[in-house]
């Protein structure tokens, strides 16, 4: 079957309907894997922001190991599961970085506790540092954050902001509710044709 257009509404629909109460408040996770320095697959969980027309979203550090392997190759791929259902999303694409305009209203979105890590965030991502001295100093932080009644406000760091996974490639897994076929999944396979730019949509094993 093919499609004319990125199939973002299947992504929303399928994310709503296995999304449990925690993922509604925190949002889903999802595991991102990039090409590290060395040429071997590097992941790490990521927290899912949105999906729009353009792809699937992430906001991160723009000088952490990741953002820096996307810069130098963007290819990317991503897995979101559910282990309440063992439903999954696979995704593949290419990584793009938001606009500034784009990364201030993703910022003004998340909730204070994240605005405040990545505020307060320590030195570089992934730099060795003195745990000692950084416990202490987050200590100290929260300390002086009690005593300041004041509403804190947080402005976007420079150095933070978002990434789109615009994807080619989607499968999505659904265990089959069926008693003569447990154990057993519908995968359903969306591809995009890169001449015609349209999507083809086929079930197919897993």
């Amino acid at each position: 079957m093919n499609t004319q257009a990125y199939p973002s509404e299947v992504l929303k629909k399928f994310l709503a309907e296995n999304e449990d109460a925690q993922q509604k408040v925190n949002g889903v996770q999802m595991i991102l894997s990039t090409i590290g320095r060395r040429g071997y697959p590097s992941s790490r969980v990521v927290r899912l922001r949105d999906v729009t027309e353009k792809g699937l979203v992430f906001y991160t550090f723009y000088n952490s190991n990741k953002s820096l392997e996307l810069e130098k190759n963007p290819k990317t791929s991503a897995v979101v599961y559910f282990p309440q259902n063992s439903n999954m999303i696979r995704i593949q694409g290419n990584a793009e970085k938001l606009s500034d305009q784009e990364n201030d209203i993703i910022y003004d979105q998340l909730p204070e506790r994240f605005k405040e890590m990545f505020a307060n965030s320590y030195e570089k991502p992934g730099q060795q540092i003195d745990f000692d001295k950084y416990i202490e100093d987050m200590a100290k932080l929260e300390v002086e954050q009690k005593e300041n009644k004041s509403p804190k406000i947080y402005k976007r760091p420079a150095e933070t902001g978002g990434w789109v996974i615009k994807p080619n490639y989607i499968l999505f897994y659904e265990p089959l509710d069926i008693p003569e076929a447990k154990g057993m999944r519908k995968v359903v396979e969306y591809k995009l044709n890169e001449e015609t730019n349209t999507w083809n949509s086929a079930i197919v094993t897993p």
